[in-house]
């Protein structure tokens, strides 16, 4: 398929300068494109379509990140077998990938996102019991802004955490 360095930057549209991350940027890009997992739908042809230019661009980052099949006298062999072999992506590993080129495993909930919340309620709880125990109303109208602001905090911590996962 892409017997060559030349062909590979040809196929990933890349030039010969190309550094190290243009190169990944370029195969990715093209990986996310061409993904056939991402064209399931698709007719027969146009997911053999997919399926090919796929291989081709996986072919392409074998060659230019140094670990393309082994080259006999007669040339290359390259089959989607020797392809699957040496690429790791799966359709939510490309669909996840942004421009920063950085997969994304997942948001996970920063200490502030969760305890702030957390401690507005135990305060609002204690204050409470304060409030009650010494049957004062300020201490009581305390207590239901500190519960108002705890319940405000946990509704908003899942979108401080994907807020935080954007970064």
């Amino acid at each position: 398929m892409v017997p060559d360095e030349a062909a590979a930057r040809r196929v990933l549209g890349v030039t010969a300068s190309a550094g190290p991350d243009e190169i990944r940027h370029a195969y990715r890009a093209r990986a996310r494109e061409h993904h056939p997992d991402l064209h399931s739908a698709a007719g027969p042809d146009e997911r053999a379509r997919h399926a090919a230019a796929f291989a081709e661009a996986n072919a392409a980052w074998l060659v230019l990140r140094g670990d393309a099949p082994s080259r006999t006298a007669a040339g290359p062999t390259w089959t989607t077998h020797d392809v699957d072999d040496f690429v790791d992506l799966d359709a939510d590993d490309l669909a996840a990938d942004l421009d920063d080129d950085e997969a994304i495993t997942g948001a996970q909930p920063g200490c502030l996102t969760v305890g702030v919340p957390i401690v507005l309620f135990v305060a609002a709880v204690v204050v409470f019991g304060a409030a009650v125990l010494f049957e004062a109303r300020v201490l009581w109208q305390t207590s239901l802004a500190l519960g108002a602001a705890a319940a405000v905090m946990f509704v908003l911590a899942p979108f401080f955490t994907m807020l935080r996962s954007r970064r």
